[in-house]
């Protein structure tokens, strides 16, 4: 089995940032995502997945492999994706990146990072570690909070917030 972690960190009215991980590689990303669900009020559809494990599967898009959520109802639609800006993703879906720009609440290179994770999903199907076909059951996401995690209903955008030390892993592919 294969499990990511995704590890939230800071949540807005507008977005949710975190760091999603898998131990075993060394794979880590920067993600955003939808408002934070435990935040509160509105419609489900307009939120993150809640805090929990998921079931993921890869499914081959083009030529690279994607990670989706095995989810019903509001999250159906749910993946690992590389667009830049979380509202602009299906409902429960995590923007993956190097870069985030929490002033406009955005986020860069995602492109680039889930090249990588095609890549990893790839390497290790190699390894023996996935089947072929890996199945639902063989790759988990758990979502959790940090212990540091904060949450600002009245920032719509973050300020003063610290940047990356340089000589972080953030080492994706």
């Amino acid at each position: 089995m294969v499990k990511f972690t995704l590890t939230r960190t800071i949540g807005t009215a507008s977005f949710t940032a975190g760091v999603l991980a898998e131990e075993t590689t060394g794979f880590k990303c920067h993600t955003l995502e939808r408002r934070d669900p435990d935040s509160g009020g509105g419609r489900k559809y307009m939120y993150a997945l809640p805090v929990g494990e998921y079931k993921l599967r890869a499914q081959m898009e083009g030529l690279q492999w994607q990670l989706c959520v095995s989810k019903q109802g509001y999250f159906c639609n749910a993946k690992l994706t590389s667009r830049e800006n979380p509202r602009e993703a299906d409902c429960g879906c995590i923007c993956v990146g190097a870069e985030v720009d929490y002033a406009s609440g955005t986020i860069a290179r995602g492109a680039e990072v889930t090249a990588a994770l095609s890549d990893l999903i790839e390497r290790l199907r190699m390894d023996g570690r996935l089947s072929l076909m890996p199945k639902p059951c063989e790759i988990v996401l758990e979502v959790k909070k940090s212990d540091a995690y904060f949450y600002d209903e009245e920032a719509g955008r973050i300020n003063g917030v610290e940047e990356e030390d340089e000589d972080a892993n953030w080492d994706f592919t």
